[in-house]
């Protein structure tokens, strides 16, 4: 029979080994979280722009509101003063009225 010898890895070899594994997955770990918060930052700029246009929109959209209340009221005014319009069908029942020519004659000769 043959008798395999198995070399027993001591506890330092073994905590050595571990070490280098930690070390390089905390390594990645750190660079994944580093490109993370800077990604992060990226779309905090651009929550911060759009929030600047939305305001700029919203402020856009509220005087084009007061532009349009005004002119509604404005269009209102001036329908109080308009004059009630004839229809076309009102003027075929009534004859045309005549115009009369006078003349005037000169006060110099």
């Amino acid at each position: 029979m043959r008798i395999l010898s198995v070399e027993a890895n001591s506890p330092a070899q073994v905590i050595g080994r571990h070490d280098v594994l930690f070390s390089e997955e905390i390594a990645l770990l750190k660079r994944s979280v580093g490109h993370k918060e800077y990604q992060m930052g990226l779309l905090r700029a651009e929550l911060e722009k759009v929030k600047q246009e939305k305001e700029g929109f919203e402020f856009k959209i509220a005087k084009f509101d007061k532009s349009a209340k005004d002119l509604e009221q404005l269009l209102g005014s001036l329908e109080e003063f308009k004059e009630p319009e004839v229809s076309d069908d009102e003027d075929d029942d009534e004859p045309n009225p005549k115009v009369e020519k006078k003349t005037v004659k000169s006060l110099h000769p």
